[in-house]
């Protein structure tokens, strides 16, 4: 099994602007991350990337006790 990698880009301009990407997160499960720092300060712009749009996936490991 290959772990996924989750990572948040930050990008500071010289104007104080800051930008963010969410990157390794599929589907809406990102808008949750985004709300958390949409809540630092005033929105002027957002956007999806391809990551929003594919399925999201959860790992469920099942077995049995051999004895």
């Amino acid at each position: 099994m290959v772990a996924r990698k989750e990572q948040i880009e930050f990008i500071i301009r010289p104007d104080g602007e800051v930008e963010f990407v969410i990157k390794g997160v599929k589907g809406r499960k990102c808008e949750e991350i985004a709300r958390l720092f949409e809540s630092l300060g005033a929105v002027e712009k957002a956007g999806n990337t391809g990551e929003y749009y594919e399925r999201e996936v959860d790992a469920r490991i099942s077995g049995r006790a051999v004895q």
